[in-house]
């Protein structure tokens, strides 16, 4: 832990989900409903639908 500024560094040593939240063998977030921490506004929210393919998007507004 960097106690200058509360920054801890990690390592991820297992991650695991149940067989409800897979679609077609691999997780799938729209069955798992993660959550997201707001820091502005001190609140988590649920994230919600994909609205957008990665990479693609930036292609379709010429980025």
């Amino acid at each position: 832990m960097n106690e200058d500024n509360c920054n801890v560094v990690g390592r991820i040593l297992n991650c695991a989900v149940e067989e409800s939240a897979l679609t077609d063998g691999k997780p799938d977030a729209a069955k798992m409903k993660p959550i997201c921490y707001d820091p502005c506004a001190h609140v988590y929210r649920v994230m919600g639908d994909a609205v957008a393919k990665a990479f693609s998007c930036g292609r379709e507004i010429g980025h």
